[in-house]
């Protein structure tokens, strides 16, 4: 393995500087205790392999073995619903000390997806890998406004819905 193969950013990037970061890597890890929906979708925009945790709401997006890899550990650890005050509770401690069980599956994800060309996608393609449904950027450019959902058919890629009305926020995908 070559020196310099892993990157980590621990830094806010500018968005042009994002861009050109997933445009050039092969991999992305986001081993979060909770979806950052933005990020998965952006990462499965560029047809980077997913390495991801279990935390809470991630199951939406990511299949294990589907169109990534899915490390058991994070699930339930800092988001819980609260039925008696009927809202969501977060604690976000628990991620300050290392857990040995996403570490290893991190090591053991990361270290497939290196070791396995086959499992990652084809150098240039876009759209979540393994499925024929697949987000194309380029399409979605020129539909001024698209909501994301996860499918309910065949494969369980993600499909365009309908514009959003012009009071939501819009998705903007990459040049």
């Amino acid at each position: 393995m070559r020196r310099n193969w892993v990157r980590v950013i621990d830094r806010f990037l500018p968005t042009e500087d994002m861009e050109d970061l997933l445009a050039s890597s092969h991999i992305f890890l986001l081993p979060a205790a909770r979806v950052h929906i933005v990020s998965l979708l952006q990462a499965m925009s560029y047809g980077l392999a997913l390495v991801t945790s279990d935390g809470w709401g991630i199951e939406e997006y990511v299949t294990h073995e589907h169109n990534g890899l899915v490390v058991p550990g994070r699930y339930g650890k800092v988001s819980w619903a609260d039925e008696e005050a009927g809202m969501l509770r977060e604690d976000y401690q628990p991620m300050c000390t290392p857990n040995r069980q996403v570490i290893d599956g991190l090591v053991e994800a990361i270290s497939r997806l290196v070791e396995d060309v086959a499992l990652r996608p084809p150098p240039g393609s876009t759209g979540s890998p393994g499925c024929g449904n697949e987000i194309q950027p380029r399409a979605v450019e020129s539909v001024p406004q698209v909501g994301v959902r996860q499918s309910q058919e065949s494969c369980g890629g993600l499909t365009a819905d309908p514009p959003l009305p012009r009071s939501q926020p819009s998705y903007a995908p990459h040049r």
